[in-house]
């Protein structure tokens, strides 16, 4: 049995190279929608569902998910052998290249980095530190996820790290620990329909806000269809640690 490297999945699995996320934007997107027209009918529970009523709308999203998406997340994991173009013919998908941008400033992870070792840096000369590298590019709501991340680990330097590689994995492709001023974004291609899901999604969300359904901040994308809650991965019953023996003894 050999587990694979972390932050791999997404380069050899089809589901996790972009069908995944496109079922959850969808989903939420529908979700979202349905609280729209319950609160303009003046319903008070927007958001309560039941689980037949949620299942109906992931089946709607999972059917709405278009095959010329599923096919170029195969595509992109290159696991599948190559097809001959002259015998079989598809809809051309309009990928939308991706750049993290301006989160993938490594001037601005330097700060970060900086933020999360030293406790002589306060949240407020971060913040400070974030906007005056960034300038007009420095939205608050793109880098406050990231700093909560290391007010919560309350000065423990390992924990805030784990949790910003989450970021840095994702966006160079390194830990936040291994950053350089020279390293460059990862760029990834986007499915067409994923990108217009997720404008959409935003959409619905900024009307639940305007409606006043929505108390502080909203969720961002990657909190709605990547919560901290999925990619953690805690302690569980069924982790073998004696090989095929332990496994067998428990069957």
């Amino acid at each position: 049995l050999e587990y694979f490297e972390p932050n791999l999945t997404s380069h050899i699995q089809p589901d996790d190279a972009g069908i995944i996320r496109t079922l959850k934007a969808l989903y939420r997107k529908a979700f979202c929608l349905r609280a729209i027209e319950l609160d303009e009918t003046g319903q008070a529970e927007i958001y309560k569902i039941d689980l037949l009523e949620a299942m109906m709308l992931v089946t709607e999203a999972w059917n709405n998910v278009q095959a010329v998406t599923i096919k170029n997340c195969w595509n992109h994991t290159k696991i599948q052998p190559q097809v001959d173009t002259n015998t079989y013919s598809s809809t051309p998908d309009t990928a939308t290249t991706s750049y993290p941008s301006p989160m993938a400033d490594t001037r601005a992870w330097m700060v970060v980095r900086t933020f999360a070792m030293l406790e002589e840096l306060p949240l407020p000369n971060a913040e400070r530190q974030l906007h005056d590298t960034l300038g007009n590019h420095y939205l608050a709501t793109d880098w406050d996820p990231v700093l909560k991340i290391v007010m919560d680990a309350e000065n423990n330097i390992s924990k805030a790290l784990e949790g910003l590689d989450m970021f840095t994995l994702r966006i160079f492709g390194c830990h936040l620990t291994q950053l350089t001023l020279s390293h460059t974004p990862q760029i990834t291609a986007t499915p067409a329909q994923l990108s217009n899901v997720e404008k959409d999604l935003s959409a619905a969300v900024n009307n639940l806000k305007q409606h006043k359904r929505i108390i502080g901040s909203p969720l961002t994308l990657d909190e709605m269809l990547n919560p901290v809650e999925e990619e953690e991965v805690g302690d569980s019953d069924y982790s073998f640690e004696g090989g095929d023996k332990a496994i067998i003894a428990q069957v």
